[in-house]
């Protein structure tokens, strides 16, 4: 235990042993405060740092959604979601992304909203959301590309996932280059 942790608990006993020494309506007044004094920095800290509370598991579960799991509360939104990412390349190019399209991104992907429901909170049509998607996801397609070609001339390892990518990329980039040429 940290010795933060320890000090906050610390003060926690010595609020509680107040509260049950507290005789006279000014001792419950002032102890009072000082809990009211607690809870507010607690919600500051929430707010600031994006703590999910009871309400929102129960707004969650009043959804008729499942329970999350623990690591969903910790990383669902759309800053710390990269995180979730396995592979280190995906994960850095999902991190450089803007503002927007990794909130397109997190929105379509992870929370599996249509392109008209973003379309419909973001004001935009939906063909405009699409053709955001489609340019992110193929800027996102080609530096993955980029980055794995660069790794198998460095040191030839590449996962099986990573090579079924890169020959439907590669396959898919000569068809439409092959179309081009036939126009």
């Amino acid at each position: 235990m940290s010795k933060k942790m320890l000090v906050r608990e610390v003060k926690k006993l010595a609020l509680i042993r107040m509260e049950e020494a507290a005789r006279t309506e000014r001792d419950f007044i002032a102890v009072s405060k000082k809990w009211d004094t607690r809870e507010e920095s607690a919600d500051r800290k929430g707010r600031r740092y994006g703590f999910y509370t009871n309400a929102d598991v129960m707004d969650w579960l009043l959804k008729g959604k499942n329970a999350p799991d623990y690591i969903d509360l910790i990383f669902n939104n759309e800053d710390d979601f990269p995180v979730l990412v396995e592979d280190i390349d995906i994960f850095k190019l999902v991190r450089a992304l803007r503002t927007k399209p990794k909130d397109l991104l997190y929105w379509s992907a992870i929370r599996l909203h249509s392109f008209q429901e973003l379309a419909e909170y973001e004001g935009k049509t939906d063909r405009a959301i699409r053709k955001m998607n489609t340019k992110m996801m193929g800027e996102l397609r080609n530096d993955l590309s980029d980055r794995l070609i660069k790794r198998i001339s460095k040191n030839g390892i590449i996962t099986n996932s990573q090579r079924l990518f890169l020959e439907w990329y590669l396959l898919e980039l000569y068809e439409n280059y092959i179309g081009e040429g036939a126009s």
